[in-house]
């Protein structure tokens, strides 16, 4: 597909059709998006030679493959297996933390917006918990170029999917993996599976609701929250506030590092986590450093909220792209 002899990034997640009502009450309909979009958008940022994983429905291929040429994001991971479901996700946004995913009808009634034709088949029976989503994966779902890339990222998805692609991962070439939490397992009942899917794993990103959920009547102060999940076998854990910041704790150095929200609008923040994963997978490879990830997720994450659609943030000037990063150096608070 894209003429590499080598990829540097692999990102395995979700691809899915979004129609998405923002917080400037603005329509975005028939979007393709999905956790592994949004992360790439988020890597692309900063870098090429992003490969990605994922299962959908056959109708995405064309927009994919346009997806592909214009990005240089290599798709042949992609498959598109008999009887795949094709999955919509409606996202109306009430506030920055608040977004109806219901019955879309009355939500596009109430706010006097044309509703979209591609929703006139949403019903109750879609499953709107994108860790669900995902199936299965085998080594032979990775094309052999694929298992020698020393970096990657598994998007939020079940626990035994992670487990499963976690442990495949490590089998292959991958020395830098990186996680993002799912409300799907981020829960007490399964605490003590966390130290099996935390093993060598370089980074895992939570947000701070889901990390308060796991640790539930067993710890209470943040700090010592991250700090256990370290100990757990994880040699960063990130974790995103209530108001878009993120904190970096470091189980080598102990060393506690927090950025907050890029100070840019907030328009849409759908995949707004999914492309601080990319970001941050971008960083950490560049230089080898936590901070520098740290840096890279939250400027893709700003540019990503400001507008819809995955990619939105790798249409970014360059010039302006280097100015925020710039910026974000000295909005790091180092503890």
């Amino acid at each position: 597909m894209v003429n590499y002899q080598f990829f540097d990034f692999l990102i395995i997640g979700n691809i899915s059709t979004e129609f998405i009502v923002d917080l400037n009450n603005r329509p975005h309909n028939d979007l393709l998006g999905g956790s592994a979009l949004y992360a790439a958008g988020g890597t692309r940022c900063w870098c090429d030679r992003i490969a990605l994983i994922s299962k959908t429905h056959h109708t995405h291929a064309r927009r994919l493959q346009t997806l592909h040429k214009r990005y240089l994001v290599d798709i042949e991971g992609i498959k598109y297996p008999a009887g795949q479901a094709e999955t919509k996700h409606f996202f109306g946004y009430l506030s920055p933390h608040e977004v109806f995913c219901g019955n879309p009808v009355p939500f596009y009634a109430s706010r006097k917006i044309e509703f979209p034709k591609g929703l006139l088949d949403y019903a109750s029976a879609y499953d709107r918990t994108p860790a669900a989503r995902m199936n299965k994966f085998l080594l032979e779902d990775f094309p052999i170029q694929y298992r020698d890339i020393c970096t990657a990222l598994v998007c939020k998805c079940s626990l035994p999917i992670q487990l499963q692609l976690t442990s495949l991962l490590q089998k292959c070439a991958t020395t830098r993996l990186i996680l993002q939490a799912s409300d799907d397992y981020m829960q007490l009942e399964h605490f003590e599976m966390m130290p099996m899917l935390l093993k060598d794993v370089t980074a895992f990103i939570a947000t701070e609701r889901q990390v308060i959920k796991l640790f539930q009547n067993r710890l209470h102060d943040k700090w010592e929250m991250l700090e256990s999940l370290a100990k757990m076998g994880c040699e960063n854990v990130i974790v995103e506030d209530s108001n878009f910041g993120h904190t970096l704790f470091q189980k080598l150095t102990g060393k506690r590092t927090h950025i907050p929200a890029y100070p840019a609008p907030l328009n849409d923040p759908t995949g707004y986590q999914e492309s601080f994963c990319g970001g941050f997978m971008a960083g950490i490879k560049r230089d080898l450093d936590p901070i520098e990830g740290l840096l890279c997720g939250a400027i893709s994450a700003s540019f990503t909220a400001e507008g819809s659609g995955p990619f939105y943030c790798a249409d970014a000037y360059p010039s302006l792209i280097q100015s925020r990063f710039n910026l974000a150096k000295k909005l790091i608070k180092k503890g």
